[in-house]
């Protein structure tokens, strides 16, 4: 996670920019809040879309208590086939549904066959052993946006209403649905409240 944030600020000093606004998912909201509190230009506006910020909420999960139990045994190689078959059974078909062209799933395919177990695993050990919820103070009076639904995860709420309480500047908006719909469904009216935020 410091490698991509080393990344974007690279991208932002070689275009030069002075300001910007950030928007992350799921994982990506811990990378958003990491790069928040490091980088040296000038944040204007943040979305947070089922933020993971801290893993101190994964007690009430049944499903990361599950992953913690099978991490010491390093299941690198079954979490691949796992994201294998589950986008190729379930994400593509979506995917395509979406306007998605052939090509392009079958290049996200490849690069997913390409994985590495141990980053697959990584990310695993990342998933239950983070903590970045006291960056948040780092930010806390920016604009942000924070967007959940009401069927996921108690993690996921949880570090949603995190922000909420943290936050003196904050709009919320409630979805419905599962953890992943907000990427596998895209639904115009939610994504219009996002843009009209960034812009406004």
């Amino acid at each position: 996670i410091i490698d991509v944030v080393g990344i974007c600020n690279e991208i932002l000093e070689e275009y030069k920019v002075e300001e910007f606004s950030l928007l992350g998912f799921s994982f990506g909201t811990s990378i958003e809040t990491l790069f928040a509190s490091l980088t040296k230009a000038k944040l204007k506006k943040l979305v947070f879309v089922s933020p993971l910020i801290t893993s101190q909420y994964g007690d009430d999960d049944k499903n990361v208590k599950l992953l913690a139990r099978l991490y010491p045994l390093r299941p690198g190689g079954i979490l691949k086939q796992y994201q294998s078959s589950r986008f190729k059974y379930v994400y593509s078909k979506v995917m395509l549904k979406n306007g998605l062209s052939a090509e392009f799933i079958s290049e996200y395919a490849k690069l997913i066959l390409n994985s590495s177990p141990k980053v697959l695993l990584q990310s695993l050990h990342f998933l239950f052993q983070n903590n970045y919820g006291y960056l948040i103070n780092n930010f806390a009076k920016k604009p942000l946006l924070v967007i959940n639904s009401r069927n996921e995860n108690p993690m996921f709420r949880k570090n949603a209403e995190l922000l909420r309480i943290k936050s003196s500047n904050e709009k919320s908006i409630f979805l419905k649905g599962r953890h992943e719909d907000f990427i596998l469904y895209p639904n115009p009216k939610v994504y219009n409240q996002i843009f009209s935020f960034l812009i406004a």
